[in-house]
């Protein structure tokens, strides 16, 4: 007889699982390679929240960034869709 323990969760797969996944990767490296961490040493997360330094990102993070919360957005509506 096998008991599940309380450590082990199932999930359910979601449609989209991890469909966001290479944006968000692509971002790192865009932010990883940015003046606003290399040269100016902050974090990416940083970069990212606050908007002076947001707005001095190079537009190819910005765009990726613009696309992953677009792509995050459409995985929400997709689940609140019946």
């Amino acid at each position: 007889m096998s008991k599940e323990t309380p450590t082990e969760v199932k999930l359910e797969k979601k449609p989209y699982a991890g469909v966001c996944d290479p944006l968000v990767s692509q971002l790192k490296s865009c932010l990883l390679k940015s003046d606003c961490v290399l040269k100016e040493g902050h974090l990416p997360s940083e970069c990212i929240k606050d908007q002076a330094l947001f707005d001095s990102l190079p537009d190819e993070c910005r765009h990726l960034r613009k696309a992953l919360w677009d792509c995050k957005r459409a995985k929400v509506r997709s689940y609140s869709k019946p």
